[in-house]
């Protein structure tokens, strides 16, 4: 969708870069409830099984997800 195309566009497109993201600095002002990382995942999920020619992309992706979660749940 377009709506997709757009979040894609203005992310990393590997694992390995969103890993980097992850250890820049947090901004104190950002806050992001977890239903909502919790549904990005299913949603990255989705697209992972769907194509199936990006699949090292999206288990990259859910991957840097789930480190999220993890993080946020210590």
């Amino acid at each position: 969708s377009a709506m997709e195309r757009v979040f894609t566009n203005h992310f990393p497109k590997t694992g390995a870069e969103l890993k980097a993201l992850m250890k820049e600095p947090a901004d104190p002002a950002l806050t992001v409830p977890r239903s909502g990382v919790i549904g990005l995942r299913r949603w990255a999920v989705e697209r992972r099984s769907e194509d199936i020619h990006e699949y090292d992309f999206w288990c990259g992706y859910i991957t840097a997800i789930d480190e999220i979660l993890e993080r946020e749940a210590s």
